[in-house]
């Protein structure tokens, strides 16, 4: 059976490996052209069943250098983070994590039925101290960044593991704001398509099944989706560099393996993109529970350009006051990247790393 999907799909983890691996020697190449910091080597594991991209360091004080952990968001992968990998490397070692179910982290097992929001956050978060238990950090607390879904469940698992992390940085992150009141009415008068899309969502279909259900035309509606997506782009993203062949064919594999981690988006999600458990409310009801990391972590949150980030970064900055307002906060900070949407590292990586190196050393974790 899995022979015959694979055929019909035309997805391996060993060709999503191989174009990866392309796409990241020409990211590295392109995302620094005055040649500032050298073109690092990378490898490519898995780690504790998540694809894992090490970025390796034989430099002399590699061992002084922190570790940070990037996880990506939702139907992404590691190629998310490939236009700042050369500013980074210099100041971190860094280690580039897929969430459960994506890219080239394993499929297996099953993803749960029937989860709660806060069951499938538990879930996906496991993963990451799974990953980090066999890595190589051993005991060594490391920053954690996670982008999207991946900055929701990275939330999560700064509240079960604070005392694992130095700095905790949020970027753009989904499920921050309350639903609006008439989400559901305005959810039932959207026009036929879009509640057909809302009726798959509720019953657990994602993008990818379409994407697998189409076998070898996959590639055509990736790259269709792509263009579209791009548009939406600002016209000066740092994306439109990129191999974009490459690039498609990382989207494709991906989503067209077996089904697993993605559904976690169904359970911990309503359409519109609004968290079931969102993180502001959170924090409203109980500002020193277990579903916020304790007050002496180190927090930022990272927003795009107000004018371009579909995320709404003032929901962000309402809930970095909250935050901040607690006692014994050590620090909360928060930063929006000029002319960046919510693809900030695709879209402006320079102003990305600028201000995520002023939030480490404001708070004085680096």
């Amino acid at each position: 059976y899995f022979k015959m999907y694979c055929f019909w799909t035309q997805a391996s983890r060993a060709k999503l490996t191989e174009v990866e691996k392309k796409f990241f020697h020409h990211a590295l190449t392109i995302s620094d052209p005055d040649n500032r910091n050298p073109i690092p080597n990378f490898t490519q594991t898995i780690v504790g069943s998540l694809g894992t991209i090490k970025i390796e360091d034989k430099s002399e004080n590699s061992h002084k250098k922190p570790a940070m952990v990037l996880v990506h968001g939702y139907a992404s992968s590691n190629s998310f983070w490939s236009l700042v990998i050369r500013a980074l490397a210099p100041h971190f070692r860094l280690y580039l994590v897929e969430l459960h179910g994506h890219g080239r982290s394993d499929r297996t097992p099953e993803f749960p039925s029937n989860l709660s929001a806060l069951e499938a956050e538990d879930y996906m978060a496991e993963y990451i101290e799974k990953w980090r238990k066999e890595s190589d950090l051993g005991d060594e607390k490391f920053f954690l960044v996670g982008h999207s879904l991946g900055a929701m469940v990275s939330w999560r698992y700064a509240a079960k593991y604070e005392h694992r992390l130095r700095h905790l940085i949020l970027l753009s992150p989904v499920g921050v704001p309350t639903q609006p009141p008439n989400l559901e009415e305005r959810l039932a008068n959207a026009p036929l398509f879009f509640r057909f899309l809302i009726s798959r969502w509720k019953s657990g279909t994602s993008p990818m099944d379409i994407i697998r259900s189409f076998g070898p035309f996959g590639m055509t509606i990736v790259r269709s989706a792509v263009r579209r997506r791009m548009k939406w782009m600002p016209a000066h993203s740092a994306f439109h560099k990129v191999d974009f062949e490459a690039f498609c064919e990382i989207i494709h594999q991906s989503w067209a393996l077996p089904a697993n981690g993605e559904r976690a988006m169904n359970a911990m999600l309503v359409p519109g993109a609004y968290a079931k458990e969102p993180l502001l409310g959170r924090a409203q009801q109980d500002l020193y529970g277990p579903q916020i990391p304790h007050p002496s972590l180190p927090i930022s949150l990272i927003y795009g350009d107000p004018e371009f980030d579909w995320m709404t970064p003032s929901h962000g900055k309402t809930f970095a006051d909250i935050l901040s307002s607690r006692t014994g906060s050590k620090y909360v900070g928060f930063q929006e990247v000029p002319g960046a949407g919510h693809l900030v590292c695709f879209d402006n990586p320079t102003g990305f790393v600028e201000l995520l190196m002023k939030e480490v050393r404001s708070a004085g974790t680096l």
